[in-house]
């Protein structure tokens, strides 16, 4: 998690002690903050920070805090943080010390992006910026104000601020580094509120208090929040890791594929990054069955480790897009229509046979891009780059209505759309919107075939070698219990193969009875959200909405009933496990309880 820049940080006053301010004295802990402050306005010293800080003027204010904290040079407990990746950096700190750091430090390997509390929210940027949120106001934004006080606390929590929710939302779910801070800070223990030792994400690192003097209550709250307590100032615990990890990967190394072949003139470092972290190079392989199934037997998105092992099956539509695709590639003109989608209702097999096309042509030869991001891509960066491709590209869209507005402005770039084929994916119920963005340009529409007898027999027989049938007399007459297959969407075959052949709406019957109320909820959002837009919802949003005593982590795996998967694509996302059981089971709650949906 650390290595991959999936870790999110939170820094107190604790970890600035040794930094020093443009006057040369140290920066001080909280503590003694407030002592001064009290030493400013008269009051005893006993006088809590929050209550100290309404009664500054402005230039009391101005004078212990702005000037105080300006221009402020880091101490050596920080030198280490540029060093790694970070995936966001969240600071109750008013000073500048993290900018002045990270602008000194030419081997950093992100780009400081500073943010002021009350700033509008943005989306996490790729991994080459690192967003810092000054939780508490920032020096360099002086007429904004500083949060101290209880009641500013409270006005702007109850303001909707938006990076404060998003670090409740976080803060309960992802992998957290938090140090120079005690747990019984107002905010804290507001931010800590959303999250138990049972709302972190399965398969992520845990998250850890870096904390010198732990007390009994700091012990206890570590276990209440499912924190592990790191005993060391946060100066060793850097060097600690830079002692284990003296070499951490950049950026280039964990987005950057190979490019050697694939440009006629290499694109500039940093557009490489930025374009690489909105596509991907589709590698191909060809591997031999696996012996266990994996999660794409039971409804999730193939990965392209699916595709190599040859998991999916051999569907006409296969051959016929390849070749399509081939002859378009071949052409030395701009065809008319330079992107292909497959138009179809939900559960087909569309990004299947998308991969499978596309797997394919990368292992004879083609390079294929495929979109991989859940954000807007970057169109400029992208033109920049594919400029300097040095032969044809299919450009793969799973979702491509998500995406429209770019791909439309990629292909209005001549040097773009000579070499470039856009193979895409949607649903049926999206070709209005598709038709209007793309206008006069068009799109040439593929539909896939309901299965055939043979391709039937072809999935009975991938679901038996597993053991995943549900009805014993299909294994042993799989020729007559596959003819009842032929013509179903191939998500619902699937789901007919391993509950024993049963018809849909019976199957989703009783996978809605099995399921808790909290499972129906959370499957619901997501289930809505997927129909919505395809990267599904993000999953610190959908355990804020389940709340902190039901932790989603248990609703995923094939065992449950109605059960969710993560994507593949961007780990702030879930999808709902199988599109079909998905679309089946909202129209079924809309029938019998529209209240449960809105």
């Amino acid at each position: 998690t650390l290595l991959t820049g999936s870790y999110n940080i939170l820094l107190g006053s604790g970890v600035t002690m040794d930094s020093r301010n443009s006057r040369g004295d140290n920066l001080p802990s909280s503590g003694q903050l407030r002592r001064d402050l009290c030493n400013i306005v008269g009051a005893p010293n006993t006088t809590s920070l929050t209550r100290i800080s309404g009664l500054l003027t402005n230039e009391q204010r101005d004078e212990a805090l702005t000037q105080r904290f300006s221009e402020c040079s880091p101490g050596p407990s920080l030198r280490h943080v540029p060093r790694f990746l970070w995936r966001r950096l969240f600071t109750f700190n008013i000073d500048d010390v993290l900018e002045n750091l990270y602008a000194g430090d030419g081997n950093a390997k992100q780009t400081l992006v500073p943010i002021n509390f009350n700033a509008p929210f943005e989306p996490t940027p790729n991994k080459s910026e690192l967003l810092t949120i000054h939780l508490h106001g920032w020096v360099r934004n002086p007429d904004i104000g500083y949060v101290f006080s209880a009641s500013e606390y409270v006005r702007i929590m109850t303001g909707l601020n938006p990076w404060m929710h998003v670090l409740s939302e976080i803060l309960a779910t992802e992998p957290f580094i938090i140090a120079g801070t005690s747990l019984n800070e107002v905010d804290l223990e507001y931010y800590l509120s959303h999250r138990t030792s049972a709302t972190p994400r399965r398969g992520r690192g845990p998250s850890l208090l870096v904390q010198p003097d732990p007390d009994v209550v700091t012990r206890a709250d570590c276990e209440r929040y499912g924190l592990v307590l790191v005993h060391a100032t946060f100066g060793d615990f850097m060097d600690w890791l830079h002692s284990e990890f003296p070499s951490p990967p950049n950026i280039v190394d964990l987005v950057v594929p190979d490019t050697s072949a694939m440009f006629s003139s290499q694109p500039k470092p940093i557009e490489l990054i930025k374009f690489f972290s909105d596509f991907e190079l589709v590698q191909a392989a060809d591997m031999p069955l696996p012996g266990v199934p994996s999660r794409f037997m039971y409804g999730r998105e193939p990965e392209w480790r699916d595709l190599y092992q040859h998991l999916d099956i051999e569907r006409k539509d296969n051959s016929l897009l390849i070749d399509d695709i081939k002859q378009r590639l071949a052409s030395n003109t701009i065809e008319e229509h330079q992107v292909v989608i497959i138009l179809d209702e939900a559960g087909t097999g569309k990004t299947t046979t998308v991969k499978r096309v596309a797997h394919d042509l990368a292992l004879s030869g083609t390079t294929v891009l495929s979109v991989c991001t859940n954000s807007r891509i970057d169109t400029e960066t992208a033109k920049e780059c594919l400029k300097h491709i040095s032969t044809k590209v299919l450009l793969l869209v799973d979702g491509i209505a998500d995406h429209v507005e770019q791909i439309v402005e990629l292909l209005e770039e001549p040097n773009v759309v000579s070499k470039t084929l856009v193979l895409g994916t949607e649903r049926s119920y999206r070709r209005g919107y598709l038709d209007v963005v793309f206008g006069n340009a068009g799109f040439t529409i593929h539909n896939l075939r309901k299965l055939s007898a043979e391709e039937c027999e072809q999935l009975l027989e991938r679901y038996r070698r597993f053991g995943l049938v549900g009805e014993h007399d299909a294994i042993q007459n799989p020729s007559r219990f596959a003819r009842q297959l032929i013509g179903d969407p191939v998500a619902i075959a699937v789901c007919r193969i391993m509950n024993d052949f049963r018809p849909l709406e019976r199957i989703i019957a009783s996978l809605w009875e099995a399921s808790m109320p909290d499972d129906r909820l959370a499957y619901l959002c997501v289930a809505l959200s997927e129909h919505c837009h395809k990267v599904g919802i993000r999953y610190s949003v959908l355990q804020a909405i389940a709340g902190p005593k039901a932790p989603i982590r248990h609703l995923f795996g094939p065992e449950k009933p109605l059960s969710l998967t993560e994507s593949p694509v961007n780990d702030d996302y879930v999808l709902a496990a199988n599109s079909i059981v998905a679309e089946s089971v909202l129209l079924r709650a809309a029938r019998s309880a529209p209240e449960t949906l809105f």
